[in-house]
């Protein structure tokens, strides 16, 4: 979630979002995202105004598109880490408002993290070894 929260926070992030209407966002961010992608261990990266339009998605045919899934924590303010079944398949993302100078959540910044997918499967398969021994 670590990578979420650092997106969330970046004042290139929340300028974008503040600043652009939904096409002017997704041209600065869809970049950014795909570079983040590409820098980390994580698999994606979807940037969403807050009536769930996708800034930015690894599918350039979502852009514009509303985000499936639940926000509803994100704009209370809440971080969050949830299992779903989106466009991308089932997986374990991280959800993360971004909020202005106020603390009124602007937008979101939803991911996967490879490290987090590596380390509850590493989880899973110690708990299985551990009952097979019981």
């Amino acid at each position: 979630m670590s990578i979420a929260e650092t997106l969330a926070h970046d004042p290139f992030v929340v300028e974008s979002v503040e600043a652009s209407e939904a096409s002017a966002a997704s041209a600065k961010l869809q970049p950014y995202a795909l570079t983040v992608t590409s820098t980390t261990d994580v698999d994606f990266v979807t940037i969403m105004d807050r009536d769930r339009t996708r800034y930015t998605h690894p599918d350039p045919q979502q852009l514009g598109k509303p985000y499936i899934g639940s926000i509803d924590r994100a704009l209370a303010g809440h971080s969050h880490i949830e299992t779903y079944a989106g466009t991308l398949g089932e997986y374990v993302r991280a959800m993360v408002p971004i909020t202005d100078s106020s603390d009124e959540v602007t937008a979101m910044v939803t991911l996967r993290d490879r490290t987090d997918i590596q380390e509850l499967t590493g989880e899973l398969e110690t708990m299985s070894t551990l009952s097979d021994a019981l």
